[in-house]
């Protein structure tokens, strides 16, 4: 499995905006990282262990990087020019096509992170993932790919198991 460099380029910045590396040896792996290039997941994976190894308590950690993440993505990256609206990020969901954005490989290592049920009228949807990543990171992507936009009002994304339950207004 391979991670894509915006993905790991992300994480870094989100990190480093929130003051959550300890250390400059906490993020000199990602010195010559090419923001085009794929790494193998491992190197993510280290990024993640040094939040685990930081922090006592790293489920909100997690959930603003994840925040910080998408916002990067949206705000300066590609996702400028796809994400237009929270109604879009959901949609951008369907068949893992954002997931399959920032990570390839075979399909029963990498997982799948795709949205299952959307109701626009009752502002509700549902995205189903077996992804290897924290889910309280996912969390955090959802929130900030439903809020950054703007457009929407009002933003609940719980999650039991591998499912994620988003209400929107």
């Amino acid at each position: 499995m391979e991670v894509s460099g915006i993905t790991i380029l992300s994480f870094k910045i989100a990190c480093v905006n929130l003051n959550f590396f300890g250390n400059k040896d906490d993020i000199s792996q990602t010195e010559q990282i090419d923001p085009q290039g794929w790494y193998p997941y491992q190197l993510f994976k280290n990024l993640e262990e040094t939040i685990y190894k930081n922090f006592d308590n790293p489920a909100p950690v997690f959930e603003m990087i994840g925040e910080e993440m998408i916002k990067f993505w949206i705000e300066n990256e590609s996702g400028k020019s796809v994400i237009k609206s929270g109604i879009d990020y959901l949609n951008f969901q369907k068949d893992s096509n954002g997931y399959s954005n920032m990570v390839r490989g075979e399909s029963d290592t990498c997982g799948e992170f795709k949205l299952t049920e959307l109701d626009l009228n009752k502002g509700k949807a549902i995205i189903h993932s077996t992804t290897p990543f924290s889910r309280d990171m996912e969390k955090g992507t959802i929130y900030g790919g439903l809020t950054t936009p703007g457009d929407l009002s009002l933003v609940r994304v719980e999650y039991s198991d591998n499912n994620f339950f988003i209400s929107f207004k």
